[in-house]
């Protein structure tokens, strides 16, 4: 198979357009401001991501504990088997979730702006 110099200028121009609009989409998404903590799909706290705390919520089973730093939220430490929410990592963008299903967690940041408008 022979790849010509137009083929290669399409390739190239192809990448850097694609690369582009990667970086675009990534530095023009906003981070949320608050975090809801659900069990058991009720709402346990409006967590305000703008204050750096560490916060304990009861699930199945065991204690949570989850942090919340320069306003981003993770799951510390978490009784379950093997430990899957808190290898996740901090979340910051809105409609971000952490889900731990042997606990009946769920953590998802809230964003600022409106969906949908019905009239």
């Amino acid at each position: 198979m022979f790849i010509n110099k137009k083929d290669k200028i399409l390739i190239i121009s192809l990448l850097l357009i694609s690369l582009f609009s990667i970086l675009i989409l990534n530095l023009n998404q906003k981070q949320g401001n608050i975090a809801y903590v659900y069990h058991d799909n009720k709402l346990l706290k409006k967590v305000d991501l703008n204050i750096n705390k560490t916060y304990t919520f009861d699930g199945d089973k065991g204690k949570v504990i989850v942090t919340v730093k320069n306003k981003k939220i993770k799951v510390d430490k978490e009784t379950s088997e093997y430990h899957l929410c808190s290898k996740m990592g901090y979340i910051s963008r809105p409609h971000e979730t952490i889900i731990c299903l042997p606990n009946k967690i769920v953590i998802e940041i809230g964003g600022n702006e409106v969906d949908t408008v019905v009239r």
